[in-house]
């Protein structure tokens, strides 16, 4: 029986090192990643977080036509005991994550399926009505981009083989990419969608 641990976690990260500049087109805008941010979103109370096992690596500072965001994501195991990826803008802002563990617990190949459902959690002050609506257009506009999405709302990103310490679906520079598509499309008015 296969289970996520640190030694998986750094063979998952292993991937992602290094991660070129990369670019990409999203609802009609341009978009580009380079590598660095100014300060670092890998911090807690000043200090790097030991437990990130992509530590700085997937820092990055996002362009649109008006704007930069500074992006990290990081790779650790949360207080519920998950190994998760979080993707976070400024002001430790997370614009998404996806559950290792519970990737894994769905099938016992030694395979981890990713997957974010599809939620609007903010603002708060707006009715169930208005988030269906939104989710509703986020759905939508990922479908319109090409990814496949089930009945539940999950949004398909990838499968990676623990056994075999490879990517079954697509390259690590794919799965960032569609990480932050989804970060962006949840954030919508962040990004001015």
């Amino acid at each position: 029986m296969y289970e996520i641990t640190d030694s998986v976690a750094r063979d998952f990260a292993s991937h992602f090192h290094p991660i070129e500049d990369f670019s990409f087109e999203f609802m009609g805008k341009k978009y580009s990643c380079t590598r660095g941010i100014e300060t670092s979103l890998n911090n807690q109370g000043g200090y790097l977080r030991q437990d990130n096992f992509f530590g700085s690596e997937l820092e990055f500072t996002l362009y649109d036509d008006c704007r930069s965001y500074p992006l990290a994501f990081q790779l650790y195991q949360n207080t519920s005991k998950n190994y998760r990826i979080f993707l976070y803008t400024k002001g430790n802002k997370m614009l998404t994550s996806v559950n290792l563990t519970t990737g894994l617990e769905k099938n016992n190949s030694g395979r981890i399926i990713f997957e974010i459902q599809i939620k609007i959690t903010s603002p708060q002050n707006i009715s169930p009505e208005e988030r269906k609506y939104l989710r509703d257009e986020c759905i939508g506009r990922l479908r319109d981009y090409g990814m496949r999405i089930d009945k539940n709302n999950r949004v398909f990103l990838g499968e990676y083989d623990i056994p075999l310490n490879s990517f079954i679906h697509g390259e690590p520079k794919d799965f960032i990419t569609n990480m932050l598509i989804v970060g962006i499309c949840r954030n919508a008015k962040l990004f001015d969608l």
